[in-house]
């Protein structure tokens, strides 16, 4: 081409090789109810059924605000706003590309269990007082820090281990190819929902907290 020998960069012509998709490790319904079974008294329990339920990004997670939630109709959008690893630090981001800001439907057992986290959320803004960091956060401290995304990912792991499931990558308990039926079969199994009171372990604070959850009663055979 420089020397004019050629017309044409026979370059331009050649396709680049196609790379194999990798298959995304996942649980069955039975693994993923079991997961949530056990972190029922978990403070992070509404973010591991949002999770699953619509496999969003941890960094979404970490990210996203209460303001972005739509209890009412259903609904959460998720923007521009995560939170992100950069120089060792957790910084804010803003998502991976246009596609992920987005209306995401949630459905009835994802959208209670939110709810009664929200209502703990405002409780503990109110008994922090001046001390409390307001960020508006979903998910935060009980003193409304930021919670450092390789956490989540760290706690995640240690259950995963303690309850022998099939080790996977955080994201992958709700990849999409999966998590509709997961989310259809975990809601059915915990459609039967009665209130009551339960302790609420914070991975930092050893100290039970009692608030209102969801208690799910057995399902029918």
């Amino acid at each position: 081409m420089l020397w004019k020998y050629i017309s044409l960069n026979p370059i331009r012509s050649v396709k680049a090789p196609s790379v194999p998709r990798r298959n995304h490790s996942t649980w069955t319904p039975e693994q993923m109810m079991l997961f949530l079974e056990h972190v029922r008294h978990h403070r992070w329990y509404a973010l591991w059924v949002l999770e699953a339920s619509t496999g969003v990004r941890r960094s979404e997670l970490c990210g996203v605000e209460i303001a972005a939630f739509g209890l009412s109709k259903k609904v959460v959008r998720m923007a521009a706003t995560t939170r992100v690893i950069a120089a060792g630090k957790a910084v804010k981001g803003s998502g991976k590309s246009q596609k992920s800001r987005r209306l995401l439907a949630l459905d009835s057992f994802t959208t209670g269990v939110l709810t009664v986290h929200f209502q703990q959320l405002e409780k503990e803004k109110q008994d922090w007082g001046d001390a409390y960091q307001d960020h508006g956060l979903a998910f935060c401290w009980e003193d409304g820090r930021p919670i450092y995304p390789d956490t989540i990912t760290e706690e995640f792991n240690k259950i995963v281990d303690f309850l022998g499931l099939p080790k996977i990558r955080f994201h992958d308990s709700g990849t999409p190819t999966r998590r509709s039926h997961c989310a259809r079969v975990c809601t059915r199994r915990l459609s039967a929902l009665a209130w009551g009171t339960r302790p609420w372990r914070s991975p930092s604070t050893p100290t039970p907290r009692t608030s209102r959850t969801l208690i799910a009663t057995p399902p029918r055979q």
